[in-house]
């Protein structure tokens, strides 16, 4: 869900040798921030519009096995400009269904002439089929809220024991308020609230 969005959108590396945006001393070329932060709309936006076209057809579809893919172009520099001027929804970002093999097109006709329990059961993927994408929907408007809406009060950092052959052990976390600091020092805590003290690592 959320966590998959967010390496979706990640900008911090990108390959084939393009110049990261936020690394760009030109002021009419967006920020990585941004840039994220128009992808996102974007995909919001094509989300929006293939839900309510779904859920608008007259009779479920039987797309057994189709994907829904986001995508968008990582290293493109994007001016500012030109972006406010001409953006339209798809152009930043594409929503794609691919995987047709076993998925077929159905009609009220089609639909009619099948049996009650095939029509029950037809109904029943397809409303688990709206409603993967729906809660695909739901996660990017959860991570476009909670990023850009929102004004950030604290940030958290975490120390974990990784392991190779089990389980990571969480260690513990700080939150700190949003602020420049050079050097500070913080206090860890467990996951009860309790002060770190020491902990023995068993991983490498």
């Amino acid at each position: 869900g959320v966590d998959f969005l967010t390496f979706f959108l990640d900008l911090h590396s990108i390959a084939g040798g393009a110049t990261p945006a936020s690394k760009s001393k030109d002021p009419d070329v967006l920020t990585s921030v941004e840039h994220q932060e128009l992808v996102l709309l974007t995909c919001i936006e094509e989300l929006s519009n293939f839900v309510a076209a779904c859920r608008a057809v007259p009779v479920p579809q039987p797309w057994i096995g189709s994907a829904v893919m986001l995508a968008f172009d990582c290293r493109a520099r994007l001016s500012r400009q030109a972006v406010l001027s001409s953006r339209k929804p798809g152009e930043l970002a594409r929503v794609y269904i691919s995987d047709w093999k076993e998925a077929e097109f159905s009609t009220p006709t089609n639909h009619g002439l099948l049996g009650a329990k095939m029509q029950k059961d037809r109904q029943t993927t397809w409303s688990q089929y709206c409603g993967g994408v729906a809660r695909l929907l739901y996660d990017c408007c959860l991570l476009y809220v909670s990023h850009f809406w929102r004004k950030p009060r604290s940030f958290a950092l975490s120390l974990w024991d990784k392991d190779r052959l089990s389980e990571d052990d969480f260690i513990g976390c700080i939150f700190a308020p949003p602020k420049v600091v050079y050097e500070q020092q913080e206090v860890l805590r467990d996951a009860t609230g309790g002060i770190v003290r020491s902990h023995r690592f068993h991983g490498k």
